[in-house]
């Protein structure tokens, strides 16, 4: 604006510029109104304005020592009025942590000037003694001190005694100590603490020798591309890591990036920094006129974009050397802005690399939304950083964070987003209404609270005392639908509501009842859920203790108690040593009369029983042993085995009758007049009457060996593995800590909801076994993660992009909502294809079953238990994901070498795995080959994410579903299809059009 005057104006306007810069240093105070006298229009406005630039800046600038200092960043820019400024820096060396640099004092630096507040040597707050004044200014005097209770160098910054009760003043410096103890990243300076002194407030900070971007770049120069683009990619590391946490900066200038003796940029002065969604829209137009957004400038309006704004500045002003925006006044800005100069003269530069230019003219359009979305979105646009493609074809491992923060270079996600949520939604929707009606061949119509009234009235019937505390359960009897799929030579004839036999055989119900509290003390991992009183836990041997099992029907198949001595000397006589004396009931029948009723037996059936020699021994004291079988005509020995023919007419159209037909004996046993002990016993049931508990079978005991002898050498291998890793500081540290505290919190959370509780001393002994499980959980996979991880990443990074971005905390993506709706709709046809393993085979007459396989029953138990099982799956569906078929994949990988190879066998050897526990396994192992193929192409085409939310939709989708709303177990049908839909809108908001062009993964 100055060279529009005419020469002899302008020689005018310096002469007076000079006089008044003189007298001012001289210690004078002109009035600049004496300076305006004659002076009239744009003259006079441009005059008015140079003066008030002079004073500003003598003012930020100091003298100690006989040497300059420009004031610390404290002196945030309030008013638009009052920061139509520049502040220059000094030409030299040494900073604190604030935006403006800090000369250093003329010889050694230990000297303090005259008029300092605190002399060298001198002690504040018992905790801080002052080395030598770095500066003093009009926001006040900064000193270097040592913190003698850390050890370390800080640097304390002082309000002006004049401001130091300013409340506003005193307000910004919490504020600041308050967003910059947020911030830990390596290219953020440091604010430790405000500290007070005498009633006096100051800061401590980071102390850096070094200088600022502004004072380097006057003394050297535009910046070379390579270190212009080195700095400017730490700069997007610091300025992200503050957009993480939800800050903005606000006031982003050279003067606030420090260069350190290391070279390295350091992001200072958070004074006027915000959170983004605390911004007050009545608060003043604060920051830097020229380093300012468009929309900042107009109307205050500041977010991530208007940051990226003021880094696309700071970058032009690297490397060119000088500001793009270097107006006086307001108005002059704006239209600058207005005609998108700074864009312009970006894209005339034909000395820069064309990339360069092209990532710069993105930060510095007018409109926002025409702005990279991310500081890692703009980021990957720079040249200069590692890309993905690049660390994978060079062999170089990818850092967590460069995984997470990868750019997309295509549309898919925008052209398939809508696509894919159909897919998810429908594939639900297929899979409720497929099992909603499979369930049903269940039987299970009778509720939980049902049956045991049911059990609780036969306790009663068989004359056993009533206890104090009961637990029940619905199981799945799975020695019954092994025994079904192995014997059956066609489906089932015998129906009920087109309801096979077997289908009332596929689960029962148990009820234990005792005197003292119900508690289990020893975890079984293996079981339906953590520290859970079970058939065998707290031990069934327990005095007083009373043990059912009733199937779906609620008819009697199990009955054991256990008499104590107090329960003998309760009884009116002592016990006969006889086994030939008859105790009969009220109605005069004997005494195992009652329990064969119980059992569903009719009258003609009991007739016909034929007793045996008892061969089995009772859990508790019996006086007596009582054994039976039921004759067969020579119809029924000619039928199959599995035939539902019947014996009683008036039993035919019933279940029960053909059961009866099935049991091998009935056992019973009574303790004086009191009934201890009963059981049918079928073919598929163990003949001891002692429940086996799997974790003992014998069958598993080779299993036990090889996992005793191989967990040292294993653990060994994994602590090797964690110790290289760390040591090349490769692991990626945050994302384990999380994931294994994800996983101690499920097993508290599995304990809390899923557990057995009571009102009893032992409690303490769950929770500590809880909070022990916990930890150990921790350990294994924290050591785990950090050990497999970094092996998977450096052969497919691209599989832990979203899973790293949701780990990292930036669950709100659009690759995030991408994988997590594909892994929906691949877990629910998952989950209906190992249900065609059942029913496909009753297209062409085989019969087999196996429902129990696929299907939950835990969440029948009630709406907390149902809630554990949300949480069980989410761990399960991790736990099977990343630590068994990820790390068996990459394991494969690395011993086969190309992951040609791995997948087949990755395929072969889970299908194989998984079709040994089912029949037909020929077409288990196709069933279950398929779905492993779309696993292996989850983790080596899509990501970990998609796998992992895979798995946890198809444990989701093993709980029963009602197709009734009167059924009983309506809520937990409701529970799973809200937790299945709440994901499925998570994934749809986090994948929203808005977002698409934000960082996304490439492939």
């Amino acid at each position: 604006m100055q060279s529009d005057f005419p020469s002899q104006v302008q020689r005018k306007i310096q002469k007076l510029c000079d006089d008044f810069q003189r007298q001012l240093r001289n210690g004078e105070r002109p009035p600049i109104e004496s300076f305006l006298e004659g002076w009239t229009g744009d003259e006079s406005v441009f005059l008015r304005t140079r003066l008030e630039t002079i004073q500003d800046d003598l003012n930020a600038s100091f003298s100690v020592g006989g040497e300059e200092f420009t004031r610390s960043q404290l002196d945030v820019t309030s008013d638009l009025d009052d920061d139509n400024r520049h502040k220059p820096a000094g030409n030299a060396p040494t900073v604190t942590a604030d935006s403006r640099p800090v000369k250093p004092l003329s010889g050694s630096g230990n000297r303090s000037g005259a008029g300092a507040r605190f002399m060298p040597g001198q002690l504040l707050a018992d905790r801080y003694r002052i080395v030598s004044m770095l500066g003093r200014g009009g926001m006040g005097e900064v000193y270097r001190a040592e913190d003698i209770r850390l050890g370390h160098t800080v640097a304390l910054k002082f309000l002006p005694v004049e401001r130091a009760g300013n409340q506003r003043h005193l307000e910004y410096l919490y504020k600041e100590v308050r967003l910059s103890q947020r911030l830990t990243n390596p290219h953020i300076c440091r604010v430790h603490d405000l500290v007070e002194v005498d009633g006096q407030h100051c800061l401590s900070m980071e102390y850096i020798e070094g200088e600022d971007l502004k004072s380097l770049l006057r003394r050297v120069g535009p910046l070379p591309e390579p270190k212009a683009l080195e700095l400017a990619h730490q700069i997007c590391d610091g300025l992200h890591a503050a957009h993480q946490v939800g800050v903005l900066h606000r006031d982003l200038k050279s003067a606030n990036v420090m260069i350190d003796e290391r070279g390295r940029a350091r992001i200072a002065d958070f004074g006027l920094a915000r959170e983004k969604n605390l911004i007050d829209p009545n608060e003043g137009l604060t920051g830097s006129p020229n380093y300012m957004a468009p929309e900042q400038m107009a109307r205050n309006e500041t977010s991530v974009q208007s940051d990226l704004f003021s880094l696309g500045l700071i970058l032009f002003e690297v490397l060119t050397g000088k500001p793009a925006h270097n107006g006086t006044s307001r108005d002059e800005i704006g239209r600058m802005h207005q005609r998108d100069e700074a864009e312009q003269a970006i894209l005339k530069r034909n000395d820069i690399s064309p990339a360069i230019v092209t990532a710069i003219a993105t930060c510095l359009r007018r409109k926002p939304e025409d702005r990279p979305s991310s500081v890692a979105a703009f980021a990957e646009t720079l040249p200069g950083r590692l890309s993905l493609s690049d660390a994978f074809r060079s062999g170089e491992m990818a850092s967590p964070n460069m995984i997470a923060e990868v750019r997309s270079r295509n549309s898919t996600i925008d052209r398939h987003r809508i696509g894919w949520i159909m897919a998810a939604c429908i594939s639900v929707l297929i899979a409720v209404a497929y099992f909603s009606t499979t369930f049903q061949q269940f039987g299970i119509d009778r509720s939980l609270t049902s049956l045991a009234d049911d059990a609780s009235e036969y306790r009663e019937l068989l004359g056993w005392p009533a206890g104090t505390s009961n637990v029940y359960r619905y199981v799945a009897n799975r020695p019954a639908m092994r025994w079904f799929s192995n014997n059956a030579a066609a489906p089932d004839q015998h129906e009920s509501g087109n309801r096979s036999y077997s289908a009332y055989e596929s689960s029962y119900f148990w009820y234990r009842e005792s005197p003292t509290p119900l508690i289990a003390l020893l975890p079984y991992w293996k079981g339906d859920g953590f520290l859970v009183v079970d058939e065998v836990r707290p031990s069934i041997l327990a005095p007083d203790g009373m043990h059912m099992r009733l199937d779906a029907q609620g008819n009697l198949k199990y009955y054991s108690a256990i008499p104590s001595t107090e329960f003998f000397s309760s009884q009116d006589s002592s016990a006969p040593d006889v086994e030939d004396t008859e105790f009969e009931d009220a109605e005069g029948n004997p005494w195992w009369h009652q329990p064969l009723e119980l059992a569903g037996l009719s009258p003609s059936q009991i007739s016909r029983l034929q007793p045996i020699p008892p061969e089995f021994t009772p859990l508790g004291f019996a006086n007596e042993r009582r054994s039976w079988i039921l004759p067969k005509t020579d119809d029924e020995l000619s039928s199959r085995v599995n035939s539902a023919a019947s014996i009683d007419n008036a039993n035919t159209d019933t279940p029960i009758a053909a059961r009866i037909e099935q049991m091998v004996r009935i056992d019973a046993a009574r303790a004086d007049d009191t009934v201890t002990y009963f059981r049918i016993v079928m073919p598929w049931d163990d003949a001891s009457p002692v429940i086996p508990w799997n974790g003992f079978a014998s069958r598993n005991r080779v299993l036990a060996i090889l996992i005793i002898t191989w967990i040292p050498v294993l653990l060994g291998l994994i602590v090797w593995q964690v110790r290289k890793n760390l040591y090349a500081k490769r692991a990626d540290r945050l994302g384990a800590i999380r994931l294994a505290g994800f996983g101690a919190f499920t097993v508290i959370m599995i304990w809390l909801l899923g557990g057995t509780h009571a009102v009893d001393a032992l409690e303490m002994d769950t929770l500590v076994t809880a909070l022990a499980g916990a930890c150990l959980v921790y350990v294994v996979m924290w050591l785990a993660y950090i050990a497999f991880e970094p092996v998977v990443r450096r052969h497919w990074p691209t599989s832990l992009v979203s899973w790293s971005r949701l780990l990292h905390g930036n669950w709100n993506d659009s690759l995030v909502g991408r994988d997590v709706l594909i892994g929906c709709t691949v877990g629910a046809l998952a989950a209906i294809s190992k249900h065609l393993i059942f029913d496909l085979p009753s297209l062409w007459g085989d019969a087999t079953f196996g429902l129990p396989n696929v299907t939950n029953l835990t969440p029948l138990h009630g709406l907390r238990i149902a809630v554990g099982e949300v949480t069980t799956a989410a761990s399960q569906a991790i736990v099977y994901s990343i630590f068994f078929q990820l790390f068996f994949l990459i394991a494969l990988r690395v011993l086969t070498g190309r992951t040609a190879v791995a997948a087949p066998i990755f395929v072969a050897v889970l299908s194989t795995m998984v079709a040994a526990q089912y029949e037909p396994a020929w077409l288990a192992f196709v069933v279950t080959a398929i779905e492993m193929s779309v696993m292996a192409y989850l983790y080596l085409r899509v990501g970990l994410l998609a796998a992992v939310t895979m798995h946890f939709v198809r444990l989701m989708r093993k709980w029963p579903m009602a197709n009734d709303i009167s059924s009983w177990y309506i809520e937990t049908t409701g529970i799973s299809l809200c937790v299945i839909a709440l994901l499925i809108a998570l994934a749809i908001y986090a994948g929203r059009p808005q977002r698409l062009s934000s960082a996304d993964a490439a492939y």
